[in-house]
């Protein structure tokens, strides 16, 4: 029986389309893919544990930075390798990142430099994940309206670097283990607070609020209170940067001297002191 020409070129068409599909649907399963989306916004799945391509941390990144609207991040994965710099963290409308899989944990030892989150755009927020081996900050704070909570940051510089512009944001229920500096101030920032966080064997200090010259700035002292501090150097190192202390327990300092520089626990440093 002879085929004609015709159906062979239907046929062929038919075996083009069959592995389009085919290519499509794989895709699908590892790309970022949007989960939902209302009036702009867009949720987004991370299901790639590399550094890049499909279903990447960083690919997520791109999406939300380009969303209309607010944007949700959902980590699906156990473990992500950061190998180069991340895209900062930024829209409009506010980026929320969050860890679904249980112990999601971000490396980042193979980093050269640079902070592994970079918050530069207004409602923000991070919870749930565990980031590593940071040869620079885990978290770079140059942005209002920031909130970090149920999030461990272990073995880095510096867990979170907060820049003189950052306002109106809360540090809650955090742990900061085995770092250089727990939490980094630059300045008097307005409407901060560091609420309930734990600080474990950091080795210059849990808390550092020092400024090379006395900041005159007229905003409110941030509030530090019901923190956990065991076995840092020193638990709050301050110096030029208004600080109201409250309810800290302040736990095995290995320096005295730091200790010292903080009076009574529970006391409000006067900005003439620091």
């Amino acid at each position: 029986m002879r085929i004609s020409h015709r159906t062979v070129l239907g046929l062929g068409a038919l075996l083009l389309l069959g592995a389009f599909v085919f290519l499509a649907r794989s895709y699908k399963h590892t790309r970022a893919e949007p989960v939902g989306e209302s009036e702009g916004s867009v949720s987004v799945a991370v299901t790639n544990s590399a550094d890049r391509g499909p279903g990447s941390l960083r690919e997520a990144l791109f999406i939300a930075a380009g969303a209309r609207g607010s944007a949700t991040i959902l980590i699906r994965v156990e473990h992500i390798a950061v190998e180069t710099a991340l895209p900062p963290l930024v829209n409009a409308h506010g980026v929320t990142l969050n860890a679904q899989a249980p112990g999601t944990t971000i490396d980042a030892h193979a980093l050269a430099g640079g902070a592994v989150f970079d918050v530069a755009g207004v409602k923000t927020s991070i919870t749930g994940v565990t980031i590593r081996n940071c040869p620079d900050a885990a978290v770079l704070l140059r942005a209002g309206r920031f909130r970090l909570m149920s999030t461990t940051i272990e073995s880095c510089d510096v867990g979170v670097d907060i820049a003189e512009n950052a306002s109106d944001f809360l540090l809650e229920r955090n742990r900061f283990i085995r770092n250089r500096i727990g939490i980094r101030f630059a300045a008097t920032n307005r409407n901060a607070t560091l609420a309930r966080n734990e600080f474990v064997e950091n080795a210059d200090g849990g808390v550092w609020a020092v400024r090379g010259a006395l900041d005159l700035r007229k905003d409110a002292p941030i509030s530090v209170r019901s923190n956990k501090f065991d076995g840092d150097r020193a638990g709050i190192v301050a110096g030029n940067v208004s600080l109201l202390i409250e309810d800290n327990d302040l736990d095995r300092s290995r320096d005295e001297d730091g200790r010292r520089l903080l009076g009574r626990n529970g006391d409000s440093l006067p900005r003439s002191l620091l």
